[in-house]
């Protein structure tokens, strides 16, 4: 239920560098020397000026921070290589900056607000170079800063929030290259895996303020790898990192290679910043970094470019790790903290060149079926032969007798003979040897035997061959697949993958092109809707398993509404379903507040229903249901979602749905983050129509992000009727419903509830005339009567307590 927050690879929804940017007096920086466009000028600790600098920042750094506006205070240089008191603001024209501080010179820039970072973004041949994209699986991209080296092994350096997730990743996690956001797949382009990083601890809030007990000094980590997959120097090979470091100071000219921006060069501006950092769009998680490392221009870095080393124009040594930045400012941790952190040094040995290539077997035979590995072995020109097996491309000359995959393993198709090969950078191996002989399978056996599927719905099927011996081989792969009728069943001859067309039973055959073959049937039923519905007691305190007597496989859809029955309902609760798959359910009451509170209980109605189209004629009701991954969240003044586009045509439709997931997480408060189900028509104040029906998730008022949700939806005809022994009557109310801090309940009328206690109501927003969203609730010890309905709106308390609310309308459908 918990998903780690993904930084993306553009500056938007990078880490949020917040206002706190100083520079500590006791710190080394005192002692630095200052260089300015090529005059040198050695300021230290006793120097009269850079003393009396130090002692003007130190008292009055605090008070310019608390003007608004400014955003950072520190020691530079000006054009003559004099100390000057920096002040960094968030816009020009800020009021109340002096020009002197105690007879020293203030100089103001306009920087903006700071980001951390997240175009070399190609997957690059093994051994890839530093400078380029890569990243965790689960977050977006970043840099590959260096190659480093310890007694044992070599590794891959690079940001914390780049390898390991802030915090959340796991010790032996894959590290790809080039990062998901750029097309990374794992295991496909995984170059390592997540060896050591230096956690990252966060602010302590109380209510609206924060303080901040821990400095950090990096936001590092490296992942194990080898020279096979990591090289260490650039993609255009201008330069390789040496292994000899050197302190920042102010003047420095240095340069960085990144994924986005490639090479570029700047200056080192300040030293022994500390920085306040949001590791969240919120900032609800801020940590704080001492001792940091200031470069202009603003060029010098871009999103995408965390964990690129920056190391000095002359000599090519390492001074920084880069994490953050605005237009104007480039920030970095100092590199020989990261290193003797991480207990690395850089490694900048030179790599060997690979000369030849050798493939084994040099010759080999397998039967039609059967599979042979292959390995590719590398000489090189310095240093011992390797098993570069996993990083060659192979190639089969005759695809048609044998393939062979990424991993070298050869398969036999067709009796016949090919030539294997691998190659990497243009050299190619030694070609070896494949005979493909006839197979000498006894017989082949289809599984599963004799089964029924209902119209609409797929069914895997598996071949095995049996060999005299006794061996059994799947050979799934290798067959051709055929149906008798496929009219009634069609499968894919390559996978035996079976989908069911229309009613009535048909043979399966595998073949083997030697003409052995396996057969079975498979009986395709009328296609059901499986409607299912009931109330639970449901707890915020965990999940209630609802257990049901028909197997949905994946093709659950849930749908519940929550009744304000009780007083155990203090404040506003979304019910979520997790886990609707096979026979069983879960529901839980998600708090909808700005932070943990009171256990809750309430009443909750639910529908289940199998994903498909149903009509009229055929199941007693025209209807849809289906499920789709929801990656936008609406909330106050933001009400659009997601338009889709049914499967059958709807004179009035009802839209219903339901939130089937629950991966967003507050790791401030520790709990669940709540999103509830919404539907519109043609804008975001009328209800779903004919022709225009969007579908959505939002959290009302609640600020922080929402990660993608699963969104379970039904739409129905408006009307009633019957399906087989159930009633049923849908709609949607009259623009009526007011809040539940109003006078509820607010009654609709429906005729014909025969027997309401046995009755279910589900409701779902239909439009959002409220700018700050709610839901439709049932209210009440008895919500359904025989006359109708009594329901009410509720809305979150996320930043505000009231619940009061203007008239909505509400889908309903209402079984008994």
């Amino acid at each position: 239920m918990r998903k780690q927050k993904l930084f993306g690879a553009k500056w938007f929804p990078m880490i949020l560098v917040l206002v706190l940017v100083s520079v500590l007096a006791a710190g080394t920086g005192y002692g630095q020397t200052i260089h300015d466009q090529g005059r040198l000028k050695t300021l230290t600790k006793d120097h009269p000026r850079f003393f009396a600098a130090a002692q003007a920042h130190m008292r009055h750094a605090h008070r310019l921070l608390d003007t608004f506006g400014v955003v950072g205070v520190g020691i530079g240089a000006d054009h003559e290589g004099e100390p000057v008191i920096k002040v960094f603001t968030s816009q020009s024209g800020i009021p109340g900056i002096p020009k002197f501080l105690e007879g020293i010179a203030v100089s103001t820039k306009v920087t903006g607000r700071f980001y951390a970072l997240q175009s070399t973004t190609e997957r690059w041949p093994r051994p890839v170079p530093i400078g380029v994209s890569t990243g965790h699986p689960d977050i977006t991209a970043g840099t590959i800063g260096a190659r480093v080296k310890d007694l044992a092994n070599v590794y891959a350096l690079s940001n914390n929030h780049v390898y390991a997730a802030v915090n959340t990743a796991r010790i032996g996690d894959s590290v790809l290259q080039p990062g998901a956001y750029d097309g990374g797949k794992d295991p496909d382009d995984k170059i390592g895996t997540l060896y050591r990083y230096r956690p990252i601890v966060m602010c302590d809030w109380f209510w609206l303020w924060y303080t901040c007990p821990t400095t950090n000094t990096i936001d590092a980590a490296i992942a194990l790898s080898s020279r096979d997959l990591l090289g260490n120097s650039t993609p255009d090979s201008s330069y390789t990192p040496s292994a000899e470091t050197q302190e920042p100071y102010v003047g420095q000219e240095v340069k960085k290679f990144g994924r986005t921006t490639g090479l570029t060069t700047g200056t080192v501006d300040t030293i022994n910043l500390t920085v306040d950092v949001c590791y969240d769009d919120t900032c609800s998680d801020i940590a704080r970094f001492g001792d940091q490392i200031s470069i202009t221009s603003g060029g010098f870095s871009a999103g995408g470019d965390s964990g690129s080393l920056i190391v000095t124009q002359e000599g090519n040594h390492p001074v920084g790790l880069l994490f953050a930045g605005s237009d104007t400012n480039t920030l970095a941790n100092r590199i020989s903290t990261v290193l003797t952190t991480l207990g690395v040094i850089i490694d900048s040995e030179p790599d060997a060149a690979l000369e030849s290539i050798s493939v084994g077997p040099a010759q080999a035979s397998i039967e039609v079926g059967l599979t042979q590995q292959f390995t590719a072995t590398g000489h090189y020109d310095v240093g011992p032969d390797r098993d570069i097996t996993s990083t060659v491309a192979w190639v089969s000359s005759n695809t048609s007798a044998a393939t062979i995959n990424e991993a070298g393993l050869a398969t036999g198709i067709v009796i016949g003979y090919t030539e294997i090969t691998a190659t990497v950078d243009g050299l190619e191996s030694n070609a070896a040897q494949l005979t493909v002989s006839a197979s000498t399978f006894d017989s082949i056996s289809v599984t599963p035997d004799n089964a029924t599927i209902e119209q609409g719905e797929t069914l895997q099927f598996k071949a095995e061959g049996k060999y005299i011996s006794g061996v059994t081989v799947d050979i799934t792969s290798t067959v051709t697949w055929s149906t008798s009728d496929s009219s009634v069943v069609t499968i894919d001859p390559t996978t035996g993958m079976a989908t069911g067309v229309s009613i009535g039973t048909v043979s399966v055959t595998a073949q083997l092109a030697e003409g052995k073959s396996g057969s079975t049937s498979l009986t395709v039923e009328k296609a059901g809707l499986h409607l299912k519905f009931g109330k639970t007691w449901a707890t915020s305190e965990g999940l209630t398993n609802v257990t049901l007597d028909y197997d949905y496989g994946d093709q659950m859809v849930v749908i519940c509404t929550v009744n304000y029955s009780r007083s155990s309902i203090p404040m506003p609760v979304v019910p979520h379903v997790l886990n609707a798959s096979g026979k069983s359910f879960d529901i839980i009451l998600v708090r909808a507040v700005g932070w943990d509170f009171e256990v809750c209980e309430a009443e909750v109605h639910w529908v289940v229903v199998k994903q498909g189209k149903y009509t009229a004629a055929e199941h007693g009701i025209k209807m849809e249901a289906g499920k789709f991954e929801s990656t936008r969240t609406d909330r106050t003044r933001s009400w659009v979602a997601e338009r889709i586009y049914p499967a059958q045509t709807y004179t009035k439709p009802v839209v219903l749905g339901q939130v089937m997931s629950l991966n967003s997480w507050d790791p401030e408060w520790e709990f669940d983050l709540w999103s509830v189900f919404w539907a519109r028509g043609s804008s975001s104040t009328n209800p779903p129509g004919s022709a225009n029906i969007w579908i959505g998730k939002h959290c009302g008022e609640d600020p922080r992000v929402r990660a993608t949700e699963t969104l379970g939806y039904v739409i129905i005809e408006t009307g009633s009727g019957s399906i087989g022994d159930l009633t049923y009557k849908a709609g949607v109310t009259g623009d009526i419903i007011r809040g539940v801090g109003d006078t509820p309940p607010y009654k609709v009328s429906l005729s014909g509830i025969s027997s309401p206690s046995g009755a279910v109501a589900i409701l779902s927003s239909a439009a959002m005339d409220g700018g700050d969203g709610g839901w439709p609730i049932l209210y009440g010890t008895n919500p359904i009567t025989s006359s109708g309905l009594n329901l009410a709106i509720d809305e979150d308390w996320a930043m505000r307590y009231e619940r009061t609310h203007t008239t909505e309308q509400a889908g309903y459908l209402v079984l008994e």
